[in-house]
């Protein structure tokens, strides 16, 4: 008779343990915290005059820079730390590559890159901005002799 309450106790004990741990479990949101509100490639030149028009064609003493722009709701919040990417391509093959992580301070926030056109050569390239491994951005441009 001790045992079968011993076995209750133990089963309403498991059965407690239980509810509290499902009461415990968050389901992941599916709401992406990062969105992209505007993406620009554009020369040093433009930034340079405060001007952020597109450029697609550079020539080789141009400066190119890549820009996109974050924001998330928490306007109050930093979004955290973040691995970021930009990967160079010439064709499918990389060029250039930098990587780091950077805290997303405050919201609108933008990232920068940039290169020296003569350092990349001449021809037709794209640069991916890359964070925390999803491509978030991606612009294609020529650089002419």
């Amino acid at each position: 008779m001790r045992s079968m309450s011993l076995a209750r106790y133990l089963l309403l004990l498991s059965a407690c343990g239980l509810a509290v741990l499902a009461g415990c479990v968050h389901e992941p949101s599916t709401e992406k915290v990062l969105r992209v509100t505007d993406s620009v490639l554009t020369s040093g030149d433009n930034i340079a005059h405060g001007d952020k028009s597109p450029v697609q064609t550079f020539s080789t003493s141009d400066l190119v820079v890549a820009q996109v722009v974050f924001e998330w709701d928490a306007v109050k919040k930093s979004a955290g730390q973040h691995s970021v990417e930009w990967n160079w391509y010439q064709g499918n093959d990389i060029v250039s590559r930098s990587e780091k992580s950077v805290e997303f301070k405050t919201t609108p926030f933008t990232l920068t890159s940039s290169r020296q056109a003569s350092s990349l050569g001449t021809g037709h390239f794209r640069v991916e901005t890359v964070v925390d491994g999803v491509i978030e951005s991606t612009s294609e441009f020529d650089i002419l002799p």
